[in-house]
């Protein structure tokens, strides 16, 4: 994933690439993790409906919470 044009002036608008990406409440601390050959990314995000885990820009199933423990688990 290459990041050429990242703009975050107002907090509610993100340009990568040149497109707006998705927004969320909140990004879970300690969840962002590229994959071994550094072509995939995952990390937890959550909005007013539940917390979920994004991988590769898709969103998973929502839950009521998901734990996240540093290191990748």
């Amino acid at each position: 994933m290459r990041f050429s044009d990242v703009e975050n002036y107002d907090s509610s608008k993100d340009v990568i690439n040149g497109n707006i990406g998705k927004q969320y409440d909140d990004i879970i601390e300690g969840s962002l993790l590229f994959s071994p050959d550094n072509k995939h990314l995952v990390y937890g995000a959550s909005n007013n409906d539940g917390q979920f885990v994004v991988v590769d820009g898709k969103d998973g199933k929502r839950y009521d919470s998901i734990i996240f423990i540093y290191d990748g688990a």
